[in-house]
């Protein structure tokens, strides 16, 4: 849960005066597990450090070494090339003895125990990030700590804005456009994976428009009619009705949340929220005959507006400051660290 008061924590002064470029030094991501396998079952668990490789690169590995298909491999999350991470992976009836035979120069195993059941993705419980940014050899390194803890401490308080990162769309932000055309032509010969991954980019494209929406008309922090609100206990989630549900936002007991479009409904149905989702979807071209294309590539969810970011630790190290921070699944370490340096 956040601040008891949303809006007690002032804004920095300044954003933090430094760079960040993501590297398998200065980036690195743990993913947290749901759960831990249990000993026993098919499936091979293994937890895997990777260096400036991508999930999908750790999967075509784990297919080539041991002779999987691709269905017979299950993760939580996708995680990034430019980085050192260390996630898990699943891997059918592959004896336990043979999981360092996926050593080699990028990937390195660190664990490895027996569970019943495949990884799915949204296994997880979030993500730990330690982030290097460098502070310039003129720079100030005492006062761009002190701006750093300030804007670490407003995140706690209140949350990241929880929009999709740059790396989300690919090289030069085509993956939303390549997956408009799928909707065009179908979705025949391409592999499920990609067809997944295309209309993903399409949905958070949809969901920043609707999130960057919210903030022009001021109403990012502002609950609607008909908004669908997410309790922070459990993730419950229910359709706004009530005033009083503006207070509950504002102590941290509920976050609103944004459409993730797909051939499900889960778009709002009443109130001015339906009405600006609606807008939202008109606004990009599109209407409900196009999320239907999508199928089973892209069911469609909600997701909250602002993220909360727990754990958070700010030391000074040579050339820059080191940042710790914890995220739920899905939200961006580089969003966070782009609005710290006020590149967003």
């Amino acid at each position: 849960m956040m601040s008891n008061d949303l809006h007690a924590m002032p804004a920095p002064s300044r954003p933090v005066a430094g760079s960040f470029a993501p590297s398998i030094a200065d980036f690195e991501v743990d993913e947290l597990p749901r759960y831990a396998p249990c000993g026993a079952g098919d499936h091979l668990y293994v937890r895997v450090e990777k260096r400036g490789r991508t999930t999908r690169d750790l999967i075509a590995h784990a297919q080539r070494v041991f002779g999987l298909r691709e269905v017979d491999i299950g993760y939580a999350g996708l995680k990034d090339r430019h980085a050192t991470t260390r996630q898990w992976l699943s891997l059918l009836n592959v004896p336990t003895d043979r999981a360092g035979a996926l050593d080699d120069d990028a990937f390195r195993v660190t664990e490895a125990s027996r569970h019943g059941n495949k990884l799915r993705v949204g296994h997880l419980a979030g993500n730990r990030f330690r982030v290097i940014v460098r502070v310039p050899d003129d720079g100030d390194v005492s006062a761009e700590l002190e701006t750093a803890h300030a804007w670490m401490a407003q995140f706690a308080a209140r949350g990241l804005i929880n929009r999709y990162g740059e790396q989300r769309f690919g090289a030069g932000g085509r993956n939303a456009d390549d997956a408009r055309a799928l909707l065009q032509r179908g979705f025949r010969g391409v592999p499920p994976w990609k067809a997944r991954f295309l209309c993903s980019s399409l949905q958070s494209e949809l969901f920043n428009a609707a999130l960057d929406e919210r903030l022009a008309r001021g109403w990012l922090d502002r609950v609607l009619d008909g908004d669908v609100l997410e309790k922070s206990e459990n993730g419950a989630r229910f359709i706004s009705t009530e005033a009083g549900d503006q207070a509950r936002f504002e102590s941290g007991e509920v976050a609103i949340t944004g459409p993730i479009y797909g051939h499900r409904p889960h778009i709002a149905t009443t109130g001015a929220a339906a009405t600006f989702e609606a807008e939202v979807l008109a606004a990009a071209g599109l209407d409900t005959d196009a999320l239907r294309a999508m199928g089973r590539h892209a069911e469609g969810t909600r997701r909250p507006y602002r993220a909360p970011v727990r754990e958070v630790a700010v030391t000074q190290v040579e050339g820059g400051l080191e940042l710790r921070f914890t995220l739920p699944p899905g939200a961006y370490a580089t969003v966070l660290v782009s609005t710290l340096l006020g590149e967003s």
